[in-house]
């Protein structure tokens, strides 16, 4: 090799390996999700727990849903939103406007999320079979009323029954009042009138919504969920069944908050049963979860996420912490690895089926 060749390939390979951060083979034993959703089973979800505050989540997602869609074929994403949060998200794939990322909660306000469907969007594009977002989760209000005003406004005239929601929501008003996040008991009210309105009046609605609009309308009146109350695990529980038993798909990914995810409740979070728990209970639905467990990780915090806080999950969290001198002597060969719970690990098989562990700080 001449010397000029070996300086390009020495050139290539620089440039190469900051890119690599951020591939999916990043994720060691990815073949631990291929075996679980090549199986013969009908169904087959794939639950990830997550921590809200930290933005591992996102830098790992789009690589994983990539990984997943070439490997196993897998195109259906449930979220933890509602539909209409999911609407939104299947517009921007569909067109690549990044204005109707302004509409949801994450890539709304968070760089690294937005950065994350930016990625799904490229990759969707060479899809013959794009991605299909579906929310199982409660939908925000003004999320949910701007939904409802974006897929009415597609029609030139709409019946006289919508004239008075139409123009509330237009208003400045409607949005100092309503918000994309915690919803306020006012607030569910708002939304419980506007689907009983639509409900009363849900013949007429067949009589003039494109087919296509029709369903998402219908999904977003069936979902039950109204925000982070008592019951909450049950209705994401029967909305995830539904969701999956009229989807035409076999094969689900889902990315939520870690405490939906563990099989026996934790004496952190009470003995309620979590949505994991009550899905793995349905014989027609094969469930494989596991909580993302961060080590040594910058997560965000402060007002503007400008400043960052430390987490050591795998010293100060239950049930981790008992077998912190077991996860820490791991030495992953990459930032992230599936690690089955077998072994010293077995006694953790109570709770998840498997952990990916996330280490260092250049996720």
């Amino acid at each position: 090799m001449s010397k000029n060749t070996l300086r390009l390939v020495l050139l290539v390979v620089t440039l190469i390996m900051p890119i690599s951060i951020f591939c999916q083979d990043q994720v060691h034993n990815r073949r631990y999700f291929k075996k679980f959703f090549r199986s013969s089973a009908n169904d087959r979800l794939l639950v990830l727990g997550e921590n809200h505050a930290s933005d591992v989540g996102a830098a790992i997602y789009p690589d994983l849903v990539k990984y997943l869609n070439r490997k196993t074929g897998l195109r259906t994403l449930l979220i933890e939103f509602g539909p209409s949060e999911a609407f939104f998200y299947n517009r921007y794939l569909e067109t690549g406007d990044e204005k109707h990322l302004n509409y949801t909660l994450y890539a709304g306000g968070d760089k690294m999320w937005r950065e994350a469907w930016r990625t799904l969007y490229a990759f969707n594009q060479k899809l013959k079979k794009p991605l299909i977002v579906t929310g199982i989760d409660f939908d925000r209000t003004r999320t949910f009323a701007y939904a409802l005003y974006s897929i009415f406004m597609g029609y030139e005239q709409y019946p006289d029954f919508l004239q008075q929601l139409m123009a509330e929501i237009r208003t400045d008003e409607f949005y100092n009042t309503y918000s994309i996040g915690y919803p306020s008991p006012k607030e569910i009210d708002w939304v419980k009138k506007v689907k009983t309105l639509l409900k009363n009046n849900y013949w007429e609605l067949q009589s003039f919504l494109r087919p296509h609009d029709l369903r998402i309308v219908t999904e977003i009146l069936q979902n039950e969920g109204t925000g982070y109350n008592e019951g909450r695990e049950e209705i994401l529980t029967e909305t995830t069944q539904r969701v999956i038993a009229e989807s035409d798909e076999q094969l689900f990914f889902l990315l939520i908050g870690r405490n939906h995810t563990y099989n026996n409740p934790l004496p952190l979070y009470g003995d309620r049963q979590s949505l994991v728990a009550r899905l793995k209970k349905d014989s027609n639905i094969h469930v494989r979860t596991g909580p993302i467990l961060f080590q040594d990780t910058d997560l965000w915090g402060g007002k503007n996420r400008s400043e960052t806080i430390r987490l050591f999950e795998i010293e100060q969290k239950t049930p981790w912490k008992g077998h912190q001198e077991t996860l820490l002597n791991i030495k992953p060969k990459q930032p992230l690895r599936v690690i089955p719970l077998t072994g010293d690990l077995e006694p953790l098989a109570r709770y998840a089926d498997f952990i990916l562990l996330a280490r260092g700080r250049r996720l």
